[in-house]
């Protein structure tokens, strides 16, 4: 081993010990978008900063059966949560929180619609599916309206948050004005997206929970010989490419090492 390579092994553990943390995962799906207009429940017609209460009819990640859903864009369980004011999950605690795209919206401008819910599938594969169908933000001059749900998993415990239309023809377009993610789910919380705008119509996110510790496994301290050598391309190349694999994305949470 050349003796720079050596000393790169030896900078870089200090970095790598710490890097551990919850394997929770958002990946893009492509499941489609479930519309469910014609067959849900529909609730909070005509409804502002409103909550409802609805049996999904399996325990999921044993928080229970009873959930609570805002017209604001996110559901949960435990104390209900009807804020228009969406927070960063990294510096709140809120409870055990779903949101595919929490922000101010309501139900009483002519041409919006509500909030549908539907249970689908057998015992031990069931999905609840919650969708926000022609929403509308607080800028009542602007006419775009969003449409988006949230699919619970029973087999799996995953998270499936799908958007048909996230174009509010304003500056709040594509969740620039939202968050997206979730808290307090199998002990873990998954922040995807904060006020970033980075929601993109017709497409799905795949969340799986996971508040599982990832096994870090033990480095030997390489001694170094000589610290004069001249360090090759290659070695540069490998001690980048090293720490770089070894790294946290906060915004979404997904940590890789």
């Amino acid at each position: 081993m050349k003796p720079f390579l050596r000393l790169a092994f030896a900078m870089a553990i200090p970095f790598v010990v710490p890097c551990f943390a919850g394997s929770s995962s958002a990946v893009l799906s492509n499941v489609p978008f479930q519309d469910i207009t014609s067959t849900g429940t529909k609730v909070l017609t005509g409804a502002d900063d409103a909550t409802v209460s609805a049996n999904i009819g399996f325990s999921f990640d044993g928080l229970g059966s009873a959930v609570w859903i805002s017209s604001n864009g996110l559901l949960g369980f435990g104390a209900a949560n009807n804020s228009p004011a969406n927070t960063d999950f990294d510096s709140a605690s809120i409870g055990s929180v779903i949101a595919p795209l929490w922000d101010d919206w309501q139900f009483f401008v002519p041409g919006t619609e509500g909030v549908y819910y539907e249970t689908f599938g057998q015992a031990a594969s069931q999905e609840f599916v919650v969708e926000w169908s022609n929403a509308g933000d607080q800028n009542f001059i602007s006419r775009g309206l969003v449409t988006f749900e949230a699919v619970l998993q029973e087999g799996t415990g995953a998270i499936r948050f799908s958007y048909g239309d996230v174009n509010t023809g304003d500056s709040n377009a594509n969740g620039a004005s939202a968050t997206v993610g979730f808290t307090g789910i199998d002990g873990a919380t998954l922040l995807y997206s904060f006020d970033d705008g980075m929601i993109e119509s017709n497409t799905s996110l795949l969340m799986q929970p996971d508040s599982t510790e990832v096994a870090i496994p033990q480095v030997p301290f390489v001694e170094v010989s000589d610290l004069q050598a001249t360090p090759e391309p290659s070695s540069l190349i490998l001690l980048i490419s090293g720490i770089g694999m070894c790294g946290a994305i906060r915004r979404r949470k997904i940590i890789s090492c």
